[in-house]
């Protein structure tokens, strides 16, 4: 519907940025750039072509860029907690998890349930230790956390923390089978594999990832 649209009115920025849209959800990254930049050069006011060029950015891993688009977002439109998540989410990627926590509260003041924000607070209490408050907090939007990653390495830390080795492995691995590539995730599966005597197990944890340099010395003896 879009794209015959888009044909009959190419110069429309609302269809360039619908379809940019549909690219960008079907992970089409250098179309929906070009659509994106298309309906910017046309009209750099609405905030659905600064949110599309921000997120086509962010997802290709262009943190300044993201952030120029998010930025300009948020200013245009201060209320826009679109805008003020995608600039808490670029923070977070560029390791300012202050200025990221921020931004996360605010939006969690008007949107209580905000998966992201909520995601960022309970990393962050996590971090400090705190990882029953960090469940406690993602338990208010449980459909979404139940398998998320983030939320299993938080549940495998807090087994592993009451001394439930085998639990936290569950967790980790869980966790590890999303993101195979993550080397503290595996880091951490292959110390509760220790604890656990199952050194075979955290010897194949660990190995996708041996030849990183941040491989921790504890874990250099599995090798």
């Amino acid at each position: 519907q879009y794209e015959a649209g888009l044909a009959k009115y190419p110069d429309d920025p609302r269809l360039l940025v619908s379809v940019a849209r549909l690219r960008y959800i079907e992970k089409n990254l250098p179309e929906a750039e070009k659509l994106a930049a298309r309906a910017a050069a046309l009209d750099d006011k609405s905030l659905d072509t600064l949110i599309i060029n921000a997120d086509v950015a962010l997802a290709k891993g262009d943190l300044p860029t993201a952030k120029s688009w998010f930025d300009k977002a948020a200013k245009a439109y201060p209320l826009n907690l679109q805008a003020k998540l995608g600039q808490a989410t670029v923070l977070w990627q560029q390791n300012d998890r202050k200025g990221a926590m921020v931004l996360a509260e605010e939006v969690l003041k008007a949107d209580p349930k905000s998966p992201v924000a909520i995601m960022m607070k309970a990393t962050t209490l996590a971090d400090a230790g705190k990882e029953e408050e960090a469940i406690a907090l993602m338990k208010t939007t449980v459909a979404f956390f139940e398998k998320d990653p983030t939320a299993l390495r938080i549940k495998g830390d807090l087994e592993l923390k009451k001394g439930y080795p085998a639990s936290a492995v569950r967790y980790y691995q869980q966790a590890v089978n999303q993101i195979p590539a993550d080397a503290a995730l595996r880091f951490k599966l292959a110390r509760a594999m220790m604890k656990d005597d199952d050194l075979d197990g955290a010897r194949a944890a660990i190995a996708p990832v041996a030849s990183d340099p941040n491989l921790p010395a504890d874990l250099k003896p599995l090798l």
